[in-house]
């Protein structure tokens, strides 16, 4: 066992830490996980591959628990808090043709309907604010592509409202 004097060394580690965030503010991360710095390129990358991992394990969220769900929420929060593009709704990086691997919509996973069999694309365009979902329905075992457009209305720098159009 090691014994911690914590009024002595809490004090001196928190004086370095201030002194370390003094210095490189941008460059650390703390993970309240492991109350270790690491860095935001790390961090990002390993909480990728959480979400991707869990993305998986529930079928795009189709068979997610409620935990499973609240899990990926607190996931995504974390994983916005280290985004290194400033205003992603500005920037071209958001625009074209993205994998869904996970979503919480009940009609895109298809619950209660027709499976969706193979990716779900969904292609955003931040010139014009529109977004399209291009899918892939197995109605009775035939496969049949549809698309769903929607408009994008952006809250702030970072958040967009969503409306798909039937």
């Amino acid at each position: 066992k090691i014994h911690v004097n914590c009024k002595t060394n809490c004090v001196i580690l928190k004086k370095m830490m201030k002194v370390i965030l003094l210095f490189v503010p941008s460059l650390l991360f703390l993970d309240p996980a492991t109350a270790f710095f690491v860095a935001p390129n790390i961090a990002r990358a390993e909480l990728k591959t959480k979400i991707l991992d869990l993305a998986s394990e529930t079928k795009r969220g189709l068979t997610a628990t409620p935990e499973q769900t609240q899990e990926m929420l607190k996931l995504f929060e974390k994983l916005e808090k280290l985004n290194p593009t400033k205003s992603p709704l500005k920037s071209p990086k958001v625009n074209g043709d993205w994998s869904l691997d996970y979503t919480t919509s009940d009609s895109i996973l298809g619950k209660g309907g027709f499976p969706r069999v193979g990716p779900i694309v969904q292609n955003i365009n931040t010139s014009d604010l529109t977004a399209q979902n291009s899918e892939v329905v197995s109605y009775f075992g035939i496969p049949v592509p549809r698309k769903v457009t929607a408009e994008l209305t952006p809250k702030n720098s970072q958040f967009t409202e969503v409306k798909f159009k039937r």
